[in-house]
């Protein structure tokens, strides 16, 4: 992942100009075994900060979402994903963060730019300009107290080959931030982030019921990006409509994701402790049987 970062600021230099630079790097794919790749189980922060969810469940109270940020530690989840654009997740993230002993396990933190959150209207927006990027870094780092992981939300790909946005990622490093990944929603924008060689995660929505991205993964492994696969479960309507066994179902749904080569990581967004202990177990039964 370092090299992926030391090749930033030629990749900066070059989409200033208006061209996107390839670079080759090395693979960060780690194999483990036949066409196997390393995965683990996040945990996505979007509904502990505002309405979501297949049946637009509420986010629960400050103390029961530091409660399942604990009970995802304590089922050995490190990867936590949150946004400015997710309402008070960062908040909340953040003051569970400095509340935890200085000698605890460390937590990889992952927040994103470009969508943001107006307090007011209780909505999302985006806004792409340098001056609202800085201000969302500061912000995040401000709240969080550090950021592992910046992923630019949601880009167009006029974004990505943006001078503010290459200003902005700039301005990130200064501030400590080590490694920046992508979150797309379309195929074109994946490929521009994976061509590009400043990016070390590749996120994106994909799950039984939307499979329109299944080509990221390819794009993926072939430019050595990690991946972080979103809504596995489609916002819990895989399981909400399931007529089987729900275990069943959640094995399923995350085995038809493992079937993919990739190395990264797939967010589970429940706000349930006792969904989430099911996730746990449902991925880990599925994630150890061998794939060719």
């Amino acid at each position: 992942m370092a090299r992926a970062q030391s090749h930033c600021h030629s990749y900066f230099s070059r989409v200033s100009e208006g061209s996107v630079a390839t670079f080759s790097r090395k693979s960060i794919c780690i194999m483990r075994g036949p066409g196997r790749s390393s995965v683990s189980l996040g945990l996505g922060l979007l509904s502990i900060g505002r309405p979501w969810g297949y049946k637009q469940g509420m986010p629960p109270r400050e103390e029961r979402a530091y409660a399942l940020l604990d009970h995802a530690i304590s089922k050995g989840i490190t990867f936590v994903d949150t946004a400015p654009g997710y309402g008070s997740s960062e908040k909340i993230l953040g003051a569970f963060l400095e509340k935890r002993p200085t000698n605890s396990p460390p937590i990889y933190v992952s927040t994103k730019i470009a969508e943001h959150w107006d307090w007011t209207s209780q909505t999302p927006f985006v806004d792409h300009s340098y001056h609202a990027l800085c201000r969302s870094i500061d912000q995040s780092m401000k709240t969080l107290g550090k950021v592992d992981l910046l992923q630019v939300h949601r880009p167009k790909a006029s974004t990505l080959r943006s001078r503010d946005l290459v200003r902005a990622l700039s301005y990130a490093q200064t501030q400590g931030i080590p490694t920046f990944g992508v979150s797309v929603s379309d195929i074109e924008s994946a490929k521009i982030a994976c061509r590009s060689g400043a990016f070390g995660y590749l996120q994106f929505t994909y799950n039984k019921l939307n499979t329109s991205l299944t080509h990221a993964f390819q794009l993926a492994t072939k430019h050595s990006l990690n991946v972080i696969v979103n809504r596995p479960l489609a916002m819990g309507e895989i399981v909400e409509t399931t007529t089987g066994e729900k275990a069943e179902a959640l094995k399923n749904a995350f085995s038809f994701i493992l079937d993919n080569c990739f190395s990264g990581v797939i967010l589970t967004g429940t706000r349930s402790e006792h969904h989430l202990t099911e996730n746990v177990s449902a991925f880990r039964a599925v994630n150890r049987v061998p794939r060719l």
